[in-house]
């Protein structure tokens, strides 16, 4: 470890003392008279249950300076002899730690938590600075954690307007700029690109929100997929195109990235015109060259209204009825679709003769997935995606009461949601409760979650 002080092993207990993430903050000054620049970096650990008081926690925050064009350049803290070059390693361990470096030679953008060097929050970033790093950054963490960051911001303006009954602004044009970049130099690292391009999903967008609006999310989530695809239309059918192998199945690293970054051009073409990325995928799933590009054809077509649809889950069904582990992922991906019939789907699925109870996998796959995976239609506004969860784990309880009380967590999150929804989901609760019999791990996980107050 570097400046900032040393950790000892009592300073490094406190991550495993104290509950919570840490937030981070930084602000930065440069000086060009003495060609100095300041680096203060702040740290709270939010109060929890229990621990209403935290201390400062020792924090590994690997760092390195990018020049206005993108390059490295040397960072020497005050008080050492040589310059560090690309990634070094510091060590707040304070409310507040400042770091001086000096010889600087222009105004640098920090590039913070390389390689993911510390589990904490970093707030206050500009959005100019993240858009910088998403494009120029040479760590490839921290260059996917800004562009996710980027992504995340301009969908929650999105996620606002919708709320609000406004337009949806058109889609920044910094981030379709970022994902022509990233297409543009796929070739580098073709899984790291792949990686790159998903957008957040809708639960972290949820993550974001003090009140989770699910339709808003998913209205300002699937208009930039559309957006992206159709302003990268030509990219992404020339990268699908190029990608494709007709070779023998093969796993290394780069045959597995191209794989990845062909199958997230695939979705992007059905997101910015659903009928070329039917064809496109129903091909690829008729082809059948392997298991990725399959499920990856299905996964697109179960989440288009074509004919494709109804053929290609039939066709899966009968190629793979017979092994446990790959149907499980034909139940999970309808329990997953976003079209609108889903909880109907999800109900006639869970009557299906392979739908099994006392097969846990079985469960997760097609209960769990819906509840956990399907934001959409599980909160759906009639309330109907609770009553599905609440009778199962009715059900399940009387044959497997640990899969049961662990079916209940989605439930227990209703305080997120707004007020109706709020209600929804407490009525279930209170349903599953008042069942004759319950078993005792359910109800400790029903009444904890009608109870805590935090």
């Amino acid at each position: 470890m570097e400046a900032g002080g040393g950790a000892d092993l009592g300073a490094l207990r406190l991550w495993y003392a104290q509950a919570g993430t840490p937030e981070m903050t930084v602000t930065d000054r440069y000086d060009p008279g003495s060609r100095s620049y300041e680096l203060e970096v702040a740290q709270l650990v939010p109060p929890t249950p229990g621990q209403t008081e935290k201390q400062p926690m020792p924090i590994p925050l690997a760092m390195g300076l990018l020049g206005p064009n993108g390059d490295e350049m040397p960072a020497r803290l005050e008080g050492e002899s040589e310059a560090h070059h690309g990634t070094r390693v510091l060590l707040p361990n304070a409310e507040r730690s400042v770091f001086r470096f000096e010889d600087v030679a222009a105004p640098p953008v920090p590039s913070l938590l390389r390689n993911f060097s510390a589990p904490v929050r970093l707030q206050g970033v500009p959005l100019e600075r993240l858009k910088f790093l998403a494009i120029h950054d040479t760590d490839p963490v921290a260059r996917w954690d800004a562009g996710q960051q980027v992504a995340i911001r301009v969908l929650l303006d999105r996620v606002a307007a919708h709320q609000s009954g406004q337009p949806m602004p058109a889609l920044d044009p910094d981030l379709v700029a970022a994902m022509r970049e990233t297409l543009s130099d796929a070739d580098r690292d073709p899984a790291f690109a792949g990686e790159a391009l998903f957008l957040p999903s809708e639960m972290t967008l949820a993550d974001e929100m003090k009140t989770v609006d699910v339709v808003a999310i998913h209205a300002a989530r699937e208009s930039a997929r559309y957006e992206l695809g159709d302003a990268l239309r030509d990219q992404f059918a020339t990268a699908y195109r190029e990608l494709s192998d007709p070779g023998p199945y093969r796993i290394d690293a780069r045959s597995i990235g191209h794989r990845v970054l062909r199958n997230v051009a695939l979705s992007y073409i059905a997101a910015g015109d659903w009928r070329e990325g039917a064809r496109l995928a129903k091909a690829q799933f008729d082809a059948g060259a392997n298991m990725t590009d399959v499920l990856a054809a299905l996964g697109v077509l179960v989440d288009t209204e074509c004919p494709e649809r109804a053929e290609a889950l039939a066709a899966f069904y009968e190629r793979w009825r017979d092994d446990p582990l790959v149907l499980d992922k034909w139940f999970a991906m309808q329990a997953r679709s976003s079209l609108p019939g889903t909880i109907e789907a999800v109900r006639e699925l869970a009557r299906h003769p392979d739908f099994n109870r006392s097969n846990p996998n079985r469960v997760r796959a097609l209960v769990g997935a819906f509840a956990q995976g399907n934001q959409l239609h599980f909160h759906d506004a009639s309330g109907q995606g609770y009553v599905f969860l609440a009778d199962e784990v009715i059900a399940m309880d009387k044959t497997n009461a640990t899969t049961a009380a662990r079916l209940v967590q989605p439930l227990g999150q209703w305080r997120r949601y707004d007020a109706a929804r709020q209600g929804l989901m407490r009525a279930q609760l209170d349903r599953i409760l008042a069942t004759p019999g319950l078993s005792a791990n359910t109800y400790e996980m029903v009444s904890k979650s009608l109870g805590e107050t935090g």
